[in-house]
């Protein structure tokens, strides 16, 4: 129940009609969550952040209907549409952003260990291929 109050706490001033960002268009968001994408090397959208609060909302209360009620859908099918079958859901969109990590513990890991995860998801080895193929070190 904290995440679904620190959430409200966040993105609305008290006035249950109000817009989420005032006047920032979803163009403007979406331009911005593209560029700060490109940073983290992740995919972020509107939508992606939806879905991560969505999940971690879930994964915290396991109240599907506080989900519900928080994503503003008629029907419990959509809402359950938006809950990521994620084991971690400090791994989806909005907890992302408010994680802060010690990216150096990455330095003390052995060529070994640090191949080994790169090859355990998908999504990494992809990551670290399209990366490097921007930063023109492989081929």
């Amino acid at each position: 129940m904290s995440y679904y109050n620190k959430l409200k706490e966040k993105l609305f001033n008290r006035d249950e009609n109000e817009f989420v960002f005032n006047s920032l268009s979803h163009e403007t968001l979406k331009n911005a969550l593209r560029e700060f994408s490109k940073k983290i090397n992740h995919q972020l959208t509107p939508h992606s952040l939806r879905a991560g609060a969505a999940t971690t909302l879930y994964y915290q209360t396991k109240d599907i209907m506080l989900v519900k009620d928080f994503l503003d859908h008629e029907s419990i099918v959509n809402t359950e549409k938006y809950i990521h079958s994620q084991q971690d859901p400090t791994m989806t969109g909005a907890a992302m952003l408010t994680t802060n990590y010690d990216y150096t513990e990455i330095d003390k890991l052995s060529k070994e260990q640090l191949l080994m995860l790169i090859h355990s998801r998908p999504e990494i080895e992809n990551t670290v291929y399209r990366t490097g193929k921007e930063h023109k070190v492989l081929k």
